[in-house]
């Protein structure tokens, strides 16, 4: 999409600004908005889709790290905290903002948290998408 984009073969493309991010930068192509509750560390100069009038358009995208289902709880927890401390680490703070993302650490139970929710909002906008086409067709029949 973002070769499409750059090339001027497509005129919009919505995905994670990690992916655009590079090509935003070396001006390919334009950043609308972000998604996120707040501006991008990545980018502060971009607005939200909520300070452009669009509420409703909030999310963001994280990556997890998940172990089998049954790994004792001090296993889990000391592999959060080491992940916390590197998270945390000025050099490879920089290097994840530089990417376009944002490092954030959680716990076990936070992760669990956030997929759970993540899942819940996802399977709402399914359904709203769902029900929306439904509507939308309607009434056109």
């Amino acid at each position: 999409m973002i070769a499409d984009l750059s090339a001027d073969q497509i005129k919009v493309g919505i995905s994670a600004l990690a992916d655009f991010y590079g090509s935003y930068k070396a001006g390919k192509v334009r950043v609308l908005a972000t998604s996120g509750k707040e501006r991008s560390l990545s980018a502060p100069e971009l607005p939200t889709f909520a300070e452009s009038g669009y509420a409703e358009l909030v999310g963001d995208g994280w990556l997890g790290l998940y172990a089998p289902a049954h790994t004792p709880l001090p296993i889990t927890s000391a592999l959060s905290a080491e992940v916390s401390a590197i998270l945390a680490l000025p050099d490879v703070r920089d290097r994840i903002i530089t990417m376009g993302m944002e490092p954030r650490a959680t716990t076990p139970a936070g992760l669990r948290s956030s997929t759970t929710s993540n899942s819940e909002v996802a399977a709402n906008r399914c359904r709203l998408g769902i029900q929306g086409r439904i509507g939308m067709l309607s009434h056109h029949g």
